[in-house]
Parts: C-alpha cells; sequence; structure tokens
C-alpha cells in the first residue's frame, strides 16, 4: 500500500511516521547507514521477499548478500520489494544458478509459503512486531533505537545473568 497511508494507519499520522522515520535515519546515519525514506513511495508486503531468503537458505546459499541486497533495494533505493520482478532481479544476481524467470516461476508457486508462513507466526508469538528488533535474552527492544539504549539493554542483560 501507498507508504504514507501505511504510516498514517500504524503511527496515527503523517506527521508521526515522519518523525519515527527521522529517528530511524539519525541512528542509521551513526552506523554508518544511510536511509532515503522519501524514496519509499509503498510499503511492501514483504511474504514474498522472506520466501526468496528461504529459497536461498534453503539450497545451501550464504543470505546474508540477499538480505542486504533487499534492504540496500528498498531502504536506500526506493524500490518495492513487494514487486515480484524486482525480488526476481535481485535474487537472480545473488544466485548465478537462476535466471530472473526462474525465480518468477518459485514466486507464482506455493513452495516455502508454509515455511514462512511458520517462521511469520513464530515471531508475532514471540512478540515481535516491528523491525529491526533487539532480543538479548529475556529483553527485547522493538524498533530502531539509539546504541545508548541497546548498551543499556546489554548492561542490564548483563546484571541479570550475573544474578
Amino acid at each position: 500500500m501507498a507508504r504514507a497511508d501505511y504510516r498514517a494507519q500504524k503511527f496515527g499520522s503523517v506527521e508521526r511516521g515522519e518523525e519515527l522515520d527521522a529517528q530511524v535515519a539519525q541512528s542509521g546515519a551513526q552506523s554508518g547507514v544511510t536511509f532515503r525514506h522519501s524514496l519509499m513511495q509503498r510499503t511492501p508486503n514483504s511474504t514474498d521477499a522472506q520466501r526468496i531468503v528461504w529459497r536461498q537458505q534453503s539450497a545451501g546459499l550464504p543470505e546474508r548478500p540477499l538480505l542486504e541486497a533487499l534492504f540496500v533495494a528498498y531502504f536506500h533505493d526506493g524500490k518495492d520489494v513487494g514487486d515480484k520482478q524486482v525480488l526476481a532481479e535481485i535474487a537472480s544476481q545473488h544466485d548465478d544458478s537462476v535466471s530472473v524467470e526462474q525465480v518468477l516461476a518459485f514466486l507464482q508457486s506455493s513452495e516455502g509459503e508454509q515455511d514462512v508462513a511458520a517462521q511469520q507466526e513464530a515471531l508475532r508469538e514471540a512478540g515481535i512486531q516491528s523491525v529491526p528488533s533487539t532480543i538479548v535474552g529475556k529483553f527485547y527492544v522493538p524498533g530502531a533505537q539509539p546504541a545508548e539504549v541497546l548498551v543499556q539493554m546489554l548492561t542490564e542483560a548483563r546484571q541479570q545473568q550475573a544474578e
């Protein structure tokens, strides 16, 4: 759906969504990551993106380069990573053994749907509602957070472990 509509529904207003985007951009900048929210016109359904990552894992191929390419495509380049053609192009660039057409055929099939649905359900049951999310032991921090928040979480987790 249109990103502005999605953000307004999720956060109550477009302005609140923009405030949160600014926080994410600031946190990213501190880590050397550039977010270009203004290029993101749509909020995609990420299920097919998760399926191509599942496919990569199932083939025994490293998924990190694919994940990074998906993040760059969306958060930096503003591409619609819910679009099957976009996903097929990205996936075929990270697996020399498949063509865009083969990835499109995979995305038209139901392969991996049950496994990805089970992964999504497990995350919902664990209380994960946003990305990024950080979990250390029993501590959960939703969304992008400043480094100080993560340091505090790690400190508290270490103290709890020592007790």
